[in-house]
């Protein structure tokens, strides 16, 4: 199985927003792209109500597959040139697809949400694994609007910064358009059943959900 690397950006305090969106798409884009053993690469821009990133505790993911720990361990330590270099996450995770859903083209466009989050106090990695695998997986999966759903479990977690926190795993939902979202929110499926269901896997109040704009650099078929 491929090995799916997470990394969460922020921009630099005191530098230009749109010089970092600039800089991360001309000039590190290109490079990480080509890098050997990258087989995908996706770049996610967080969503600003301004614009501006103001107000945003991250304002980027970016995302790699290769084929394995030793290949990913020999990619260069680079990262977009105005990133926070104090305030990186990187993750290491195997995908798990939920909703395959129809194929989905390089130059498509979806809204999609990316979740990360800890496991609940006092359960064990497996038994929160098991759980988001084979009871809250298919549940989330099942309500409408929900065009593809991808679970990926931390196999491996670094983070530059002192004291922020690992997750355990980062869920990542396409749908199938703008108004899907609030569809599902209003869904008694998803109120009453899916959004109570996290509590018994995860830590609620430690989970971060960013809504994403997805550019497809490398994007070959799905397997």
């Amino acid at each position: 199985m491929s090995l799916h690397l997470v990394f969460l950006y922020r921009c630099r305090a005191r530098a230009a927003y749109d010089e970092f969106l600039r800089q991360w798409a001309d000039v590190h884009t290109p490079q990480a792209a080509a890098w050997p053993g990258v087989r995908r690469y996706v770049r996610n821009i967080v969503l600003s109500a301004d614009g501006q990133g103001q107000g945003l505790a991250w304002h980027g993911a970016e995302e790699l597959w290769v084929d394995d720990e030793a290949a990913a361990d020999a990619l260069p330590a680079s990262m977009p040139p105005l990133a926070d270099r104090e305030c990186v996450v990187r993750l290491h995770t195997q995908d798990h697809v939920v909703v395959p859903g129809a194929p989905i083209a390089k130059e498509d466009v979806f809204p999609k949400r990316m979740t990360f989050f800890r496991r609940k106090p006092g359960m064990g990695g497996d038994e929160s694994l098991h759980y988001w695998r084979h009871v809250h997986g298919p549940l989330a999966g099942s309500v409408p609007g929900v065009r593809r759903y991808v679970q990926s479990a931390v196999v491996r977690c670094g983070h530059a910064a002192e004291g922020r926190p690992p997750f355990d795993g980062v869920a990542q939902l396409w749908l199938d358009d703008e108004g899907a979202l609030q569809r599902i929110a209003a869904s008694s499926l998803f109120s009453d059943r899916v959004k109570p269901d996290e509590a018994n896997f995860t830590a609620t109040e430690a989970t971060l959900t960013l809504a994403m704009r997805e550019v497809r650099e490398v994007w070959p078929a799905h397997p």
